[in-house]
C-alpha cells in the first residue's frame, strides 16, 4: 500500500465528502502521504503541513547495523506488493510480537 495509493485514497475520500480542495496536515509517516498528495494533486491540496518526519533518503542512509535490525519491518514493507502481506499473514503473531512486545 504505497504512499501514492494512500494519497489518492485521501483525495478520493475528501471528494466523496464534497471537499474538492482542502488543506492537509500529516504527521510522521502520514507526512509522507500528505507530501505525496501535494505532489500528485496540486489542484486539490491548497496548503500542506508536514510534522515530525525523517526525510526518507536520510532514514535509509542511517538504517545500518543495530538500527537496521530493529527496523527490519521497514525494509520488509518496502518489498514488492504482496510479499510483505503474505509473509505477515503466515506468521502474524510472531511478526507483530517481535517488535510490539
Amino acid at each position: 500500500y504505497s504512499k501514492r495509493a494512500m494519497a489518492a485514497d485521501v483525495v478520493s475520500v475528501a471528494s466523496r465528502l464534497g471537499c474538492e480542495q482542502f488543506a492537509l496536515v500529516g504527521h510522521d509517516r502520514g507526512a509522507l502521504v500528505a507530501f505525496r498528495a501535494g505532489l500528485d494533486h496540486p489542484e486539490t491540496v491548497t496548503h500542506l503541513g508536514i510534522l515530525d518526519v525523517v526525510p526518507t533518503l536520510d532514514m535509509w542512509n542511517v538504517l545500518q547495523g543495530r538500527s537496521a535490525a530493529v527496523g527490519y519491518h521497514l525494509f520488509l514493507m518496502a518489498q514488492p506488493a504482496g510479499l510483505p502481506e503474505t509473509m505477515i499473514a503466515n506468521s502474524a503473531d510472531a511478526f507483530f510480537g517481535s517488535f510490539l512486545d
